[in-house]
């Protein structure tokens, strides 16, 4: 058992390897365009707004899940 956090349904359906390939391809493609080192690159952590917050449940997982998440609709 784990204890949960909550994501949002649209969020943890953007979340998939064809999205995140589109993205880490768009990157590069600006870090290209305009030289940019990798000092000047920065990791950020862009949460956006939890219209419905669940709170943390406990949640049955398999072995070796770390950080399960609860996924609560958007209004």
């Amino acid at each position: 058992m784990k204890w949960s956090t909550s994501h949002e349904k649209v969020r943890a359906v953007a979340l998939n390897p064809t999205n995140v390939s589109d993205w880490f391809n768009k990157l590069g493609t600006v870090i290209s365009h305009f030289n940019i080192k990798t000092e000047n690159i920065y990791n950020m952590d862009e949460t956006g707004i939890m219209f419905q917050q669940t709170g943390k449940i406990k949640v049955i997982v398999p072995c070796g899940v770390k950080n399960p998440k609860v996924v609560t609709e958007a209004h």
